[in-house]
């Protein structure tokens, strides 16, 4: 892996413009800031529709656990779809190489690719989070962006574009006509589609660079003299603001001292970002190289993230660039209709509610009986669940956990945890949440859960500084019906964990959370079964506490000890401004996870309070803290 380390010298700053590297190498500013009238940073005042094509880097950049731009595309309010491998007509998604732009925007098949990739409002997986309700209508911004592949171009830096016919169009990266010239050309034709299309806005996505020992000093330059093409020549005579150019290659060339840190934020260092009330495009690291690979050319979770935290603000000025000269507006639809859950009106509910009080106080009732909860402020459907981590003590117990699309409360998948505990034994399943999480829109977690058999397990949460978290838990009695059930937890039922470290929170803070995860532990008697999770919530509102529970209550004056009993009916998830927020532009990234909701009819709560079963699992849930912080 290359490191880059450099010294800023502050006089040599101010009088040449210039830096040294380590090796003493002086290195001279490329690029300058690039001032118009009116830079605006700010988000779009209502949801917008973006469309993303990519392959792995750009899957990478988008997630959740990895680069976060999903979430801060969320967080600055644009509503995002993408694609990959094996989308759209002809399998077009598989070709998102230079030449293949060609076959994209002006191709015999163009208008089938593009109606498609205008209409498209899916999501190719769960890995990023998204804003919860599409606005309608077609996707306004267009993002296209290349893999690193493409980075190893032939030819010079300097040869032009060709005048006649390319015979790069339609080819991918590894044929002998990908070169620095004809790379150019395809750019150029592009852009002839992109001048009669004055209502969406273009995004080029320079790829990312190749690591070294897959390229040489050459084709790197290449690489370079190509993308600061691209950024400083390409769109010099268009006369439209509808196209721009975020320069991937060069911010991915430094960084903060190695490869999981990076330098966003900093003076100094390879730069496509607003800085000072200008759009800056600098270099002053003389490398054309990743300065994040990550045992390959796809770039290290800190290189992705200080793309994020380069990119949406620079995203923002274009779009509002964009919108200051008023494009031809594009005729809205209305949303899907699956984003206007059907929810019985309140004389239906008053009248089932009337039923239930004169019904005994035991029910079998089915999920059909209940009025459907509104799934919004989604914090993980674990359609794919595979960014989750599961463990054991190595000594006989096992957990084993994949995605289930056959058993689904919501969404297209569940996540079924398979656990096998021996006595005294421990397993666990959870996640680490980078950066730091803030749920605080929210009252409480609401999870669909369903068990095949009756155990208990601990909820923990772990919040306050990730290198040394403060774990929270609650414990859980499964009821083992196979049946789904919809769990909620006030943030104040989350007890801090006896065995937590000396200092750290004093109670749950929900603006701080790191990680959440499932512990299974016994003592004395081994437990096996099955649990299912899906569609892990923020709520908000009152969380209704089951009947029993509230009896108890009032013949009993204590301090309040909340067990993790069903809820007697389904809460109403948080509006969409509830989801889990991050700052607008994160330098870091978050991963996250589904969970599970159950229909079954309240258990009955152990004397003492719902906390007083941890007592026995206290070594298991040491060891869980163990398991998550190694995750870190």
């Amino acid at each position: 892996m290359h490191t880059l380390r450099w010294l800023f010298v502050v006089g040599l700053a101010v009088v040449s413009f210039g830096f040294i590297l380590p090796d003493g190498q002086p290195v001279e500013i490329i690029g300058q800031d690039v001032t118009r009238q009116a830079i605006n940073p700010n988000p779009p005042a209502g949801p917008v529709k973006l469309i993303f094509i990519h392959h792995s880097c750009g899957e990478n950049w988008l997630a959740d656990y990895h680069g976060g731009l999903g979430l801060a595309l969320r967080d600055n309010n644009y509503f995002v779809s993408d694609t990959n491998y094996g989308w759209g007509p002809d399998g077009i998604g598989d070709r998102t190489d230079i030449g293949n732009w060609w076959e994209w925007f002006q191709g015999p098949q163009r208008d089938t690719y593009l109606n498609a990739l205008y209409t498209e409002s899916n999501r190719f997986g769960d890995y990023y989070s998204r804003l919860p309700n599409d606005p309608g209508g077609e996707n306004q911004i267009i993002m296209f962006k290349s893999c690193f592949p493409n980075s190893y171009l032939e030819g010079s830096p300097t040869d032009p574009p060709p005048t006649g016919d390319n015979p790069l169009r339609s080819e991918g990266s590894g044929w002998e006509a990908h070169s620095v010239a004809n790379a150019k050309g395809i750019y150029n034709d592009i852009l002839e589609y992109f001048a009669t299309r004055q209502d969406k806005l273009f995004i080029a996505v320079t790829a990312p660079p190749l690591m070294e020992g897959e390229t040489d000093t050459a084709h790197a330059a290449n690489a370079r003299a190509f993308n600061n093409w691209l950024v400083n020549d390409w769109l010099a005579d268009y006369p439209y603001s509808n196209v721009a150019v975020f320069d991937f290659f060069n911010v991915l060339t430094s960084n903060g001292g190695d490869v999981y840190t990076n330098d966003a934020g900093q003076e100094i260092g390879n730069h496509h970002r607003i800085w000072n009330g200008a759009v800056q495009h600098i270099q002053t690291v003389a490398y054309n190289m990743s300065a994040y690979p990550d045992g390959d050319s796809h770039p290290t979770p800190a290189g992705n993230q200080k793309a994020t935290a380069e990119f949406v603000p620079l995203l923002n000025d274009y779009y509002n660039r964009w919108q200051s000269v008023a494009p031809p507006a594009v005729a809205p639809t209305a949303p899907p209709a699956q984003e206007e859950p059907e929810v019985e009106t309140t004389e239906e509910v008053e009248a089932e509610t009337a039923e239930e009080a004169e019904a005994p106080a035991e029910s079998d009732a089915s999920p059909a009986d209940e009025v459907p909860a509104v799934v919004q402020g989604l914090i993980e459907s674990f359609d794919l669940a595979e960014y989750w981590e599961a463990d054991s003590d190595g000594e006989g117990s096992e957990v084993t956990a994949f995605a289930d699309d056959e058993i689904v409360y919501g969404g297209a998948g569940s996540v079924r945890i398979e656990y096998s505990i021996v006595p005294d034994g421990w397993g666990y399943y959870g996640h680490s949440f980078e950066p730091v999480q803030d749920w605080s829109d929210g009252n409480g977690l609401s999870m669909w859960l369903r068990s095949t058999d009756e155990s208990g397990i601990t909820l923990m949460l772990f919040a306050g500084d990730p290198q040394s978290a403060t774990p929270f838990e609650i414990y859980i009695e499964l009821p083992g019906d196979d049946d789904w059930q919809q769990y909620t937890f006030p943030w104040a039922a989350f007890e801090r964990a006896a065995w937590a470290d000396v200092g750290g929170l004093a109670e749950m803070d929900p603006t701080q959370v790191v990680g959440l995860g499932f512990s299974f532990g016994t003592e004395g008697e081994p437990i096996e079964g099955v649990l299912w999770v899906d569609e892990l919530s923020l709520v908000t509102g009152a969380i209704s506490t089951p009947p029993e529970e509230a009896e108890e209550a009032e013949e009993v004056e204590e301090t309040e000890d909340v067990s993790a009993e069903p809820s007697p009916e389904p809460v109403e998830a948080a509006e969409p401004t509830a989801a889990p927020t991050e700052p607008a532009v994160s330098v870091a990234s978050t991963q996250t996870s589904p969970p599970t909701e159950s229909t079954a009819s309240p258990v009955e709560e152990e004397t003492g309070g719902g906390l007083c079963p941890l007592a026995t699992l206290m070594g298991p849930l040491v060891l869980a803290a163990v398991v998550w912080a190694r995750q870190r």
